[in-house]
């Protein structure tokens, strides 16, 4: 289990396994631990699969080797009855709730722009005609842009916590995938691939996303100390906002790693179907013709 204050400190192919990101914020602190708790909780009773680049990328023969004790998982009922397509498609909604999640976040980005751009006209407007009042209604005009920057703030967190719910959840159906046998049917390896040309347009869309916000961020940051409302509204948007922007980037990472154990399973499930006729095939013994 990683612990980080920033998912940009880790390398990039290990922030799709189990991290738990915090800061020094008394709730991110608080959900840091309730997350620790969980993890530890499911190490020990193994009802949390865990993935390492390892379990992703070794042969299936050195992943449980015969003279050695096999790892099982004590997963709920309901999960160990899904089987490939099952666990494919837990992911595929589970990209697709983060997709409208972005998409919402983004609409309510948008809107705080609108407005930041509309209040920052109004405090132009009062300063180039200054008069005895100006002052007071510049800081009225302030507190109105913190009182957005706060709503503002307060929906995102909602959205983080909703996205770091189902991200989570998504890496578990994962980690179930990495862990079982390869795609042998058509239509498993069907689904595969087209799950797979969906994960690249996902990346496409979190890679402009995590641009945006990261950009809105370093905005806030850079923006004067004009008013005591203001200020602090602007500092916990644009916390907010990084934590979000961590939530892409482990969302960049886990498809990225997604992406390549998918093709690698593909290529190896291509690989026995090649070779198993072969395999199959009767030889000759001694001399004898093989029996047709």
């Amino acid at each position: 289990m990683l612990l980080t204050q920033s998912i940009e400190e880790l390398p990039f192919d290990l922030r799709s396994y189990r991290v738990i990101s915090y800061d020094t914020h008394f709730a991110s602190i608080q959900k840091a631990k309730n997350e620790l708790t969980a993890f530890a909780i499911g190490a020990r009773d193994n009802s949390i699969p865990f993935g390492s680049p390892i379990k992703d990328f070794a042969l299936p023969t050195l992943r449980t080797p015969a003279n050695s004790l096999e790892v099982t998982f004590d997963y709920p009922a309901e999960s160990t009855e899904f089987g490939f397509l099952d666990h494919m498609v837990e992911m595929e909604e589970g990209f697709g709730k983060l997709t409208e999640i972005m998409q919402q976040v983004t609409e309510w980005t948008e809107t705080i722009g609108t407005r930041t751009a509309e209040e920052a006209a109004i405090i132009v407007e009062i300063n180039s005609n200054p008069n005895p009042g100006s002052a007071r209604k510049t800081q009225m005009s302030a507190r109105k842009l913190a009182e957005y920057q706060t709503d503002y703030s307060k929906n995102l967190s909602n959205a983080n916590l909703e996205y770091s719910k189902t991200l989570k959840q998504i890496e578990t159906s994962l980690e179930y995938v990495v862990g079982g046998n390869v795609p042998s049917s058509e239509e498993n390896q069907t689904q595969l691939t087209e799950f797979l040309e969906v994960l690249a347009g996902i990346e496409e869309g979190a890679l402009v996303g995590k641009a945006a916000f990261l950009g809105m961020a370093e905005t806030l940051d850079e923006m004067p100390k004009m008013e005591q409302m203001l200020t602090r509204a602007n500092l916990e948007t644009s916390r907010t906002l990084k934590h979000f922007v961590n939530n892409i980037d482990q969302t960049i990472a886990m498809i990225s790693r997604a992406r390549g154990i998918g093709e690698r399973v593909l290529r190896q499930a291509r690989l026995e179907a090649v070779t198993k006729p072969i395999l199959a095939e009767p030889t000759a013994v001694d001399g004898q013709a093989a029996a047709p």
